[in-house]
């Protein structure tokens, strides 16, 4: 949990990792940003694609490489 002010930036941060014992090839990691105190017109993503109209987050391996 994270309590914030008003109108605070909250930096998210994920980690993963492949716990398989098997390569992973084309990955896609998404996130759904949800809850009450969330603005969709406020979303900026360092490294992915902030997709709007559902508000999620993807990282995918052709845009860079992920962990």
């Amino acid at each position: 949990d994270y309590t914030a002010r008003a109108g605070e930036a909250i930096p998210v941060i994920l980690s993963w990792r492949n716990n398989l014992g098997v390569p992973l090839n084309d990955v896609v990691v998404a996130a759904t940003l949800s809850g009450s105190g969330f603005d969709p017109f406020n979303v900026n993503v360092d490294s992915g694609f902030y997709r709007s109209i559902d508000s999620v987050i993807l990282w995918i391996k052709q845009q860079q490489e992920i962990g």
